[in-house]
């Protein structure tokens, strides 16, 4: 059964805005005061403002939403964008994580009757439209965080990307239908904003005429706020040409050529379109203490030298850089150092794009790639992607077959896989490199107790317990050892412990 369809007709049920009826905002007040206290001249008016719009929570969403249809300063502007994107970004990040919930409670429970398993998945179906109630009160202005936060999230997941699809469209539609999209003339510095962040993902091409003006609009806007030098404005001027992929990419490429007569320093143009090259995110390194104007001029290990820099200060708020620099770069090796670093700062984006690249030749493989690798093979793992993570312990082990570490992993991935023989090949291999890890007794003892040699099987949990084991609750509970339990000699060995 193709579950896909099923989930996303689940999810429709609970989303007003995705089945095309008209978005209610919440109209209980406005921001009206706090802008005109954001606005004040006085320092100590200000800065109390800031805090109190910092404090905003999802509640005011819908306030938010209905201030930016207004005329703002660019100023203000871009600090009210930011902070709904922040409250936006947050749900997106719930509801992702419940569409995965949702899919994989399907998947471990495929023989049920949908209706039945929707009369007991009531309780996910009211996060749904809690959540979305909240989505639909932010209006269009929900493209710009669907953007960001696509960029940014680690989800990889059929049902994720086709509720992130179907958003878009309805945000475009239900626009759509309140006025004539031709007239483009009228078109708002808010309207202008979400639309430009949509462009990427609607335009059928480069030449779609409404599609072409929305970006030359928008392109116009995001060059003021980048000229502006106040970090706020160069922030939004930034996502602004990110979210517009690579309509926003050609933008500024066309605006370094006509750099002499726009006044524009050259170095500054050139550091516009690197940044946005490698979609390194906008609020990072505004001073550009790391100047990266020559990157297309750059080897691969220079290259790598810089995103080491990067991540040195920014740590894995550059992954963005490194997910695009590990899928595009034309150097092979820079590619898979991009992804071994993903791996190592935790995004399972890395292991994804490992597996998929699988370019660990022998002749390349470093020391120090074992590490990212392990990583990326026990992060599949947690996906309960075996086969993926098979596939790289494989590379691995056949270039560190003395690693006891890869081999207790490889097991353990057997283990899961109820392919025992291997599971307990594996284990031994990995005892008789180190015969004090008790992990590997006590999984040694599980493959075992699976395959029905309950003899071996106690002597492994026995000698998991000699050299330190002493997680009791989770031996009374494994479910890998349930052949055991009926036997004395279970009981006895526990109250040794």
């Amino acid at each position: 059964m193709n579950l896909i369809p099923w989930l996303l007709s689940c999810f429709l049920l609970c989303s007003p805005a995705l089945s095309g009826v008209p978005i209610e905002r919440n109209a209980s007040g406005d921001l009206s005061d706090l802008i005109q206290q954001l606005e004040s001249e006085d320092i100590l008016v200000s800065t109390m403002a800031v805090k109190t719009l910092q404090q905003l929570d999802s509640t005011s969403i819908g306030e938010l939403a209905q201030a930016l249809e207004s005329p703002l300063s660019p100023v203000i502007r871009a600090r009210l964008e930011l902070k709904l994107d922040a409250l936006l970004i947050a749900i997106l990040s719930e509801v992702d994580n419940l569409a995965v919930e949702l899919s994989q409670l399907r998947e471990i429970d495929s023989e049920k009757p949908i209706v039945e398993w929707l009369e007991e998945s009531d309780d996910i179906r009211t996060r749904f439209t809690q959540l979305n109630e909240k989505l639909n009160s932010a209006g269009p202005f929900l493209a710009i965080s669907l953007s960001g936060h696509a960029e940014s999230s680690e989800v990889i997941d059929p049902f994720v990307e086709r509720i992130r699809t179907r958003l878009r469209e309805n945000i475009f539609e239900n626009w759509s239908l309140s006025r004539a999209p031709q007239n483009q003339d009228s078109i708002s510095a808010g309207e202008l904003r979400w639309l430009a962040a949509l462009s990427p993902h609607l335009a059928a091409d480069d030449s779609d005429p409404f599609w072409k003006n929305i970006v030359e609009k928008a392109g116009v806007e995001a060059t003021k706020d980048l000229t502006s030098f106040i970090p706020l404005r160069i922030e939004r001027g930034r996502r602004y040409f990110l979210d517009m992929g690579d309509m926003g990419h050609d933008y500024l490429t066309r605006l370094s050529a006509e750099q002499q007569t726009l006044n524009i320093p050259e170095n500054l143009l050139a550091e516009w379109r690197a940044r946005n090259q490698i979609r390194l995110p906008a609020n990072l390194d505004f001073n550009q203490t790391i100047s990266l104007a020559n990157w297309n001029a750059l080897q691969g290990k220079e290259k790598l030298d810089l995103l080491l820099r990067l991540k040195a200060v920014h740590g894995d708020r550059i992954n963005p850089t490194l997910v695009h620099v590990a899928t595009v770069a034309a150097d092979l090796r820079l590619r898979r150092r991009c992804a071994e670093l993903l791996t190592l700062l935790g995004d399972s984006r890395g292991a994804r794009i490992m597996l998929i690249d699988r370019r660990f030749g022998s002749d390349r493989l470093e020391e120090a790639s074992r590490d990212a690798i392990l990583r990326a093979a026990k992060n599949l793992m947690s996906t309960q992607d075996l086969a993926g993570a098979r596939s790289l312990l494989e590379d691995l082990l056949a270039r560190f077959p003395l690693d006891s570490e890869v081999r207790q992993t490889s097991g353990l991935i057997f283990l899961r896989l109820r392919q025992l023989p291997k599971a307990i090949t594996e284990f031994i291999g990995c005892l008789e490199l180190d015969p004090t890890n008790t992990t590997a007794h006590y999984n040694l003892a599980c493959a075992y107790a699976l395959s029905g040699d309950k003899d071996a099987a106690f002597n492994s949990l026995n000698n998991a317990f000699k050299n330190g084991y002493d997680r009791v609750d989770h031996v009374r509970n494994d479910l890998d050892l349930e052949s055991l339990r009926s036997d004395p000699r279970f009981e006895e060995l526990l109250k040794k412990i």
